[in-house]
């Protein structure tokens, strides 16, 4: 999987999409203990469709917007030495019909690269991941994320940032010790 990462990110990289690596496996590289099996990248909606542009013989699904059960954007599905890539443009968290949309601008500013092998990857913070996982409603993402060193304030901070306060301070005390 690390080979694909990096092969990807080279490309993302030299095109100067930007990105954000998010999910587990983003969650994994901070020091998290799950298990991930896929890779899921974070774009704007011109980056989805241009990464569907670069990796088309790839593709399983081809770029469009979609509504899944708790992720809305420009999404595909491509697969890469057997490896599952989802690519989200402009993703959006459903919950109870309301949409609550991914700052990726704010997140880019705040997202630290990871250095594998010479290539930059730049990565959801933990904070992010744990609200994104209460949002969607992953809860292994969110119990394997609360395991880190992850403080309240920034959590709070990020779901207000988003107008999730409500649905996230519910979760604080039952994740967070």
């Amino acid at each position: 999987m690390q080979a694909t990462l990096i092969n990807i990110a080279h490309k993302l990289n030299k095109e100067n999409i930007p990105w954000l690596l998010a999910g587990k496996t983003a969650a994994v590289l901070q020091g998290c203990f799950l298990h991930s099996n896929t890779l899921t990248f974070y774009t704007n909606q011109p980056g989805a469709y241009r990464f569907g542009d670069f990796f088309d013989e790839y593709k399983r699904e081809k770029i469009k917007y979609r509504e899944a059960s708790t992720l809305a954007g420009h999404t595909g599905l491509y697969i890469f030495n057997g490896i599952e890539v989802r690519v989200v443009g402009d993703p959006e968290i459903l919950v109870e019909k309301r949409r609550f949309a991914v700052p990726l601008d704010a997140i880019f500013l705040i997202a630290e690269p990871m250095d594998i092998n010479d290539e930059m990857i730049p990565l959801v913070p933990l904070p992010w991941l744990f609200v994104l996982g209460i949002l969607g409603n992953d809860r292994e993402l969110v119990e394997g994320v609360s395991q880190a060193d992850i403080s309240r304030e920034k959590i709070i901070e990020a779901s207000s940032m988003i107008g999730a306060g409500f649905y996230i301070s519910e979760q604080l005390n039952k994740y967070l010790k």
